[in-house]
């Protein structure tokens, strides 16, 4: 086997056997050494490092490091640009991660998401600027009496709009309606352009899924004003979000044109619906306005 061949067979052993023994509590790390196999045997996941297998098939990587713990849904690790990443899947996982906010600090990776789609670093700090005194902090007049800054006090506005009320009836209503009409079968042509419409259709679940589910939150959210500027913007929604992890790690325009040319369309849409007249876009849900207030007051702009 060689030197080299026995130093690979310890470390492995070490690393990935005795290690993990010994700290039982720590999430286990998939382990490593062969390239690429996880995608031809997902039941294995061995690869050289996590890099490759993740970035040619980020679903199928993960869904194989999951099947390699027996499906257990428990939190693992993988490795990727020599950082440690943990992946969480089970429901209950990602609730305590969200609510932990003691230990677990979202602020960077908000900062570089703005910075991603194009917010100024001036921007950025006075969306994490602490306000000096409580006060309505807005023509709406929501009360910030702690002092929070826009991105922690966004999460309260969030809370609001979703809390029993008219506000919540409202965003439901528009919501389940945009959801009704998407399902009748009269729309069908109109959606996916069948070359011969009939009573039968075979399209992708997925999409048609997705396609009801982010026109709804859309309509509910910032109303058909939005459609008019740009009617695709539903489907640049689900281009987006298809591949958005690519942005969070940098990946270069032409490795994902159709992620970049989502994220510029979207930009490009929402530039032209903020700069229209309050009047003109009356039917978007409170926490929209009171978001756009709130930045204005901060003097961010479109």
């Amino acid at each position: 086997m060689g030197m080299l061949g026995m130093l690979l067979v310890l470390w492995r052993l070490w690393k990935f056997s005795l290690l993990p023994a010994w700290y039982p509590r720590e999430p286990k790390e998939l382990p490593y050494w062969i390239p690429d196999e996880a995608l031809t045997k997902p039941e294995t996941c061995l690869v050289l490092g996590h890099a490759i297998s993740f970035f040619n098939d980020s679903h199928a990587f993960l869904t194989c490091g999951r099947k390699s713990l027996g499906d257990s849904r428990e939190p693992f690790a993988v490795i990727l640009g020599g950082e440690k990443l943990y992946v969480l899947t089970a429901p209950k996982d990602v609730a305590k991660a969200f609510k932990n906010t003691d230990s677990l600090e979202f602020d960077g990776f908000i900062a570089d998401m703005l910075l991603s789609f194009g917010a100024t670093s001036s921007g950025v700090m006075r969306i994490f600027h602490h306000p000096s005194s409580g006060g309505s902090g807005s023509p709406i007049g929501v009360v910030n009496l702690r002092s929070k800054s826009l991105a922690h006090l966004s999460e309260d506005l969030y809370k609001q709009q979703l809390l029993s009320g008219e506000r919540l009836d409202k965003l439901a209503g528009r919501l389940i309606q945009s959801i009704d009409e998407s399902l009748q079968w009269e729309r069908m042509p109109h959606l996916y352009h069948p070359q011969s419409f009939s009573r039968e259709m075979n399209i992708s679940l997925m999409k048609w899924c997705g396609d009801i589910l982010i026109d709804a939150a859309i309509t509910s959210l910032f109303g058909p004003r939005i459609y008019q500027i740009d009617p695709n913007i539903g489907q640049n929604f689900f281009d987006f979000n298809e591949d958005a992890w690519k942005l969070l790690f940098r990946y270069p325009r032409l490795a994902t044109r159709k992620m970049y040319t989502a994220k510029k369309n979207l930009i490009d849409a929402f530039e032209v619906y903020f700069q229209l007249l309050k009047e003109q876009r009356t039917e978007s849900a409170w926490l929209v306005q009171e978001l756009e207030a709130q930045q204005r007051h901060l003097g961010i702009e479109d």
